[in-house]
Formats: structure tokens, sequence, C-alpha cells
């Protein structure tokens, strides 16, 4: 049940933005927040000693990835960048990862190395 997932781990102000979110949409916020709050949670270098619900990111799957708030030091927000990583930039992603990143976002290109 995501929804519980969702109740369970996160802070109210993204639970508050799934359930905004259209409903053909919540599975893949639900995996978009997940994986920036897990990529801020390692560059913060806390790991789960930080609790998950003490920081809101953005949860729409089809907005650029933002560290909102933290209940610990608010300067932090202004601090870091998240950015949505895909394997295939062209094609809706099957798999969701982040990038947290100290100061502004990175610019990313892509290559395609061969075939299988």
């Amino acid at each position: 049940d995501l929804a519980a997932v969702a109740e369970r781990f996160f802070a109210r102000g993204e639970i508050a933005a799934l359930a905004d979110l259209d409903p053909a949409l919540f599975e893949q916020g639900l995996f978009a927040c997940w994986t920036r709050k897990e990529a801020l949670l390692k560059a913060f270098g806390a790991g789960l000693s930080l609790p998950l619900d003490g920081f809101c990111v953005s949860v729409d799957p089809q907005a650029p990835a933002k560290l909102i708030s933290t209940d610990f030091r608010p300067a932090e927000v202004a601090r870091w960048s998240l950015v949505d990583l895909s394997a295939d930039p062209a094609q809706p992603p099957d798999f969701k990862a982040a990038l947290a990143i100290e100061g502004p976002p990175p610019d990313r290109r892509y290559f395609q190395i061969g075939t299988l």
C-alpha cells in the first residue's frame, strides 16, 4: 500500500502534495519523492539518523526536483540542489534515481555507450 508508505515516512507537505497529484501520477510521485529523499540523506552524510519526515522535497515527477524545507537547519534549502536522473532521458523512466549536490545543479550530458 503505497499511500501507507507515504503516511509513515514522508513529511506532511509531501503527503499533501502527493494527494494533490493526478492519481495517474501518484506512484511516480511517490518514487520521485523517495529517491530525492534518499539522495539527500546520503549527501548530508547522516543516513537514517535524520528522520525522513524532517525534511520536505518536491514530489511531482514532471517538475524539477527540489529541497523545499528542513526541520533541522533551514539554511540547508539554499545550499543543496536535487536533480532527477534517467538512464534514457528520451524515454519515460522505468527506474528512478536522483542526485543531491551541494551548490547549483550541474550540467548533465548523456552518452550512449553501444548496445549489449
